[in-house]
């Protein structure tokens, strides 16, 4: 394989609001930038949601190959509508009361998220076809999204804060390999957090 790209799960903040970084997550993002400072990226793509600008900046501060960051609305997180931002329990007492099966009833529709997340992931992907590196900062379902399109069958959580590796025939995007899944060694250990809020 001769590219690769990797995803960062947005760092800490789970709602689709546009939310500022607490400081556990400006934290995170420190760190993970160390992990990356000196990996070629040749293209930078982020969410355009203040945390995942505020992460991609803090990281692209860190690189030691420096490439401009574009930032997508397409890379958002799945839009939540009238439950964004709730606690999850409440998400699910509010769906009974409304007559609902699942809170994932409200909102963005799944199949309109897939459909912008795999228009930026073919952009990407066709405007960096000679052997370059990519990063994508961008939220978990986000990133559970693109590795669907991709043909990733697990049902995973994409933890907060962790990095995802994703290695790519350049003359094949169909033939491609899974490296790391929700990695969060780079926080000092297996570090999970997982969401509490609806996004």
């Amino acid at each position: 394989m001769d590219k690769q790209i990797i995803t960062l799960q947005r760092f800490f903040k789970v709602i689709c609001e546009d939310t500022d970084l607490n400081q556990e997550g400006i934290d995170q993002a420190k760190l993970a930038a160390e992990k990356l400072k000196d990996y070629p990226f040749d293209a930078f793509y982020s969410s355009d949601l203040k945390r995942c600008r505020d992460t991609a900046n803090t990281i692209h501060k860190s690189l030691t190959k420096q490439v401009d960051i574009q930032f997508s609305s397409n890379l958002r997180e799945r839009n939540m509508g009238e439950i964004e931002g709730m606690k999850i329990s409440d998400a699910v007492e509010k769906a009974a009361k409304d007559g609902k099966e699942s809170y994932r009833e409200y909102g963005e529709k799944p199949i309109d998220l897939v459909n912008r997340v795999k228009k930026q992931l073919d952009e990407i992907l066709e405007l960096n076809k000679q052997n370059k590196n990519i990063i994508i900062c961008s939220h978990g379902g986000t990133i559970r999204t693109i590795l669907k399109i991709l043909g990733f069958k697990e049902n995973l959580i994409v933890y907060n804060t962790s990095i995802t590796t994703v290695d790519f025939n350049h003359n094949d995007f169909n033939d491609f390999k899974i490296v790391t899944v929700s990695d969060t060694k780079h926080l000092g250990g297996d570090f999970k957090v997982a969401d509490t809020r609806v996004r």
